[in-house]
């Protein structure tokens, strides 16, 4: 039986014990010294403050006049970046770093779970 085998199961109690819903990435995210293969979003941990604390990260990324004529949120890329960066406990700079195909999967399904709330 090779490392990896012997690796496998560890991972999977690993991955088990870890909230959230895991999203497998196509390329690494880089997070300083930290590489992400996969995120994990915690949707139960967007409490309200945890939902008007990215509308400000959303500030960091538009500019406020687009911001503020947002007529639905949801539906916006940016903002559904900023919410799942905050459901992955990284940062929206991270966040930014992500390749365009995983963006695009995270966002659909970012907004998705926006919509389906409310």
């Amino acid at each position: 039986m090779s490392d990896l085998d012997k690796k496998q199961p560890e991972q999977a109690v690993e991955d088990a014990k870890r909230p959230g819903i895991k999203f497998p990435l196509s390329e690494p995210l880089v997070d300083g010294d930290t590489v992400h293969n996969e995120l994990y979003l915690d949707y139960s941990k967007l409490n309200v403050r945890g939902l008007i604390a990215a509308e400000s990260d959303l500030l960091q990324v538009l500019p406020a006049q687009e911001v503020a004529t947002m007529i639905l949120k949801a539906t916006n890329f940016a903002y559904q970046m900023v919410v799942a960066a905050r459901a992955a406990g990284i940062t929206p700079d991270v966040m930014l770093n992500l390749n365009g195909p995983d963006a695009l999967e995270l966002g659909g399904q970012m907004q998705g779970f926006l919509l389906s709330r409310g």
